[in-house]
């Protein structure tokens, strides 16, 4: 299925290109305007209040009880097992999604499309 909308995506994007296909505002009917949009440019001490927020909230929290609700995701992760209370106490206990994510991606891997050629 994967395989199947890759493919689809990847010719509907050379039908755009070649202008077989019309999409309007892309490659007909655009406007001669030039119009230049403007660029979100996120303050620099966000991110630095950012980041203190996220090492104090790793302060305070319990590490050992992060440490085994993160082993007792990726046990689920391999099991039958729901996964959702395991994923609600790990909120609760303030366990990151970058984390989270981080344990699953150990468990399950990262998907990877095959090349196409």
């Amino acid at each position: 299925v994967q395989r199947h909308i890759q493919d689809s995506a990847y010719e509907a994007q050379r039908a755009i290109e070649r202008g077989d296909s019309v999409v309007v505002g892309v490659n007909r009917f655009e406007e001669g305007n030039g119009q230049r949009i403007e660029q979100l440019r996120v303050d620099p001490a966000i991110e630095a209040a950012q980041r203190d927020h996220l090492a104090a909230l790793r302060d305070r929290r319990d590490q050992a009880q992060v440490h085994d609700l993160l082993a007792e995701l990726s046990e689920a992760a391999v099991s039958e097992m729901n996964m959702v209370p395991v994923l609600i106490r790990c909120v609760e206990a303030d366990v990151t999604l970058g984390e989270i994510c981080g344990s699953l991606r150990e468990t399950w891997g990262e998907y990877q499309a095959p090349l196409t050629v």
